[in-house]
């Protein structure tokens, strides 16, 4: 089970970035970042990290809202992506994007556990 753990740290890792960027912006964010649903209203959001249906199985340290953060242009490729599937009857389905530090910790703690 310990390896399973450790296996998962390494994969949720080295999905993280850096966000070092002094906060200037609207809503309190970088100016390059952004709320996803002011950008994307018409998608699905499954925020797992916010409540307890997660790996982890409890709310994740650092997620304060059901909101997703991301980069603008990462939340415009998105916007496209949305606007390309919407004539299937398709959309995207969003599960997290911006992992705050606490949250690294939180899985870090959990994975010495």
């Amino acid at each position: 089970m310990r390896s399973i753990k450790c296996c998962v740290l390494l994969i949720i890792l080295s999905v993280i970035f850096s966000f070092s960027v002094a906060f200037s912006g609207q809503d309190g964010l970088p100016d390059e970042f952004c709320y996803l649903d002011n950008i994307l209203s018409d998608v699905v959001y499954d925020v797992r990290y916010f409540g307890s249906d997660n790996f982890v199985g409890e709310r994740i340290d650092g997620y304060k809202t059901e909101r997703i953060i991301l980069t603008r242009d990462a939340a415009a490729a998105l916007a496209g992506a949305q606007k390309d599937l919407a004539p299937f009857g398709l959309g995207l389905k969003i599960f997290d994007g911006y992992r705050p530090q606490d949250a690294v910790l939180h899985f870090v703690r959990w994975a010495e556990d």
